[in-house]
């Protein structure tokens, strides 16, 4: 029986981590996907997402400008289009923060991003699952945040 795809078969994950990968990608070359981190965040599924505990710090910046003291949390998963965070207290829906994304492999020198608060999740007494999404993020930063998720991505593909 001949073939009717010219791809070669892949599993279901596979194929849904290439997909989220795209989606991910579109973000950054279609100029329609560029003025997402400006708009209300509505989809919380449009950028690829990857379950990664990684080193972030953020600073709540208040009305004035000013910043607060860092305070260092855990993502429970990222994409460029936002963060889930385990933080220790509550912030506020419509909080601004500035963040810093600590990779692995380069510890000394953060992905700088300014986010926002959208949602938030009480687990604990001493807990909470907050929802950031990305405002906004430099070239050079976006650049190396996408060749380290991708690199991620394509790690989960080879191994399954």
């Amino acid at each position: 029986m001949p073939h009717h795809f010219l791809l070669p078969p892949y599993n279901f994950t596979q194929l849904m981590i290439c997909y989220r990968f795209l989606a991910f990608l579109a973000f950054f070359y279609k100029p329609q996907y560029q003025s997402a981190m400006k708009n209300d965040y509505t989809d919380r599924r449009r950028f690829a997402r990857l379950d990664l505990a990684l080193t972030v710090s953020y600073r709540v910046v208040d009305q004035l400008g000013t910043t607060t003291s860092p305070e260092s949390v855990v993502s429970s998963d990222v994409s460029l289009g936002g963060l889930r965070l385990m933080t220790p207290g509550p912030l506020e829906h419509g909080t601004k923060l500035e963040i810093d994304i600590f990779l692995p492999e380069d510890e000394k020198h953060p992905i700088k991003a300014n986010g926002e608060v959208v949602w938030q999740s009480k687990i604990s007494t001493t807990s909470y699952e907050t929802g950031v999404v990305i405002r906004g993020i430099n070239d050079a930063d976006k650049k190396r945040f996408m060749e380290f998720v991708f690199d991620q991505m394509s790690r989960m593909v080879t191994a399954t």
